[in-house]
């Protein structure tokens, strides 16, 4: 099933929360589980497609990412 998605807003890694849906800048679309300060920015940590593995995604301080919605 194809899934549409509209941008509500865009956020830093610091205003990033578990739940959210987001749009990575490498362009896939993630449910956060979790995220973790680090020097550099932010890890955001998210399932996989079979949501048996979790992945992370290292996001720069400054970089943002979209905030998704179901359209």
């Amino acid at each position: 099933m194809i899934r549409e998605y509209k941008e509500i807003d865009q956020l830093l890694g610091m205003t990033i929360e578990p739940g959210d849906l987001i749009k990575l800048p490498n362009g896939d679309v993630v449910t956060i589980v979790r995220t973790e300060s680090t020097k550099e920015g932010y890890d955001l940590f998210f399932l996989d497609l079979f949501e048996d593995e979790e992945l992370v995604y290292s996001l720069p301080e400054n970089e943002k990412v979209s905030l998704l919605e179901f359209d």
